[in-house]
């Protein structure tokens, strides 16, 4: 899994010098704290320009926060993967549809990581992917792949939940658009 170049900016000149660097378009978001939904919040936007960014940069730091610099990517499916700690079944991986999908059609599968990628990436093939055949070819085991790796992120610093929301399918590769780490 890789993630969408990026970088943290506090003022509009600095947004537009990690525009320049990425290339543009670009994704603004406001850098709020890990519990906010960004998107909800208003602090999120797409498709800007070299000619845009001073504007809607400024009109964004007008909330008193920094802001994350974000190449944007064109992503052909928008997916969901994470890992929580629960106080009884230990680390829980979940994956399934991604971006706004997550909330409205609730397409995600969850099982306790102790059963392993393989179990996890069969109960992906067989409850989203396998529905429509050859389409998402070998999807199942790059998503359980994803899942698993932020679990042991989770496991090496100690955090309670890491998820990215969007994780993108760009140029047949997983792509991480945005994460979130609470500890």
């Amino acid at each position: 899994m890789a993630a969408a170049g990026w970088g943290a900016a506090a003022t509009a000149d600095e947004v537009l010098a990690r525009g320049e660097e990425l290339g543009w378009p670009v994704v603004l978001k406001s850098d709020v704290a890990a519990g906010v939904h960004k998107a909800r919040a208003g602090g999120v936007r797409l498709d800007v320009t070299a000619a845009t960014a001073h504007g809607v940069a400024a009109d964004l730091l007008a909330g008193g926060v920094p802001l994350i610099v974000a190449r944007q990517l064109r992503a052909s499916l928008e997916l969901f993967a994470g890992v929580r700690r629960d106080p009884q079944w230990g680390p829980v991986v979940s994956a399934g549809l991604g971006g706004a999908h997550v909330e409205l059609l609730d397409r995600t599968v969850a099982m306790p990581a102790a059963l392993g990628a393989g179990h996890f990436a069969r109960r992906l093939a067989a409850e989203l992917f396998d529905r429509v055949p050859g389409r998402y070819d070998g999807l199942a085991e790059a998503l359980a792949a994803a899942a698993f790796a932020l679990a042991d992120l989770a496991d090496r610093t100690g955090a309670a939940l890491v998820e990215c929301n969007p994780l993108g399918v760009v140029d047949g590769r997983i792509v991480a658009l945005d994460a979130r780490v609470v500890r």
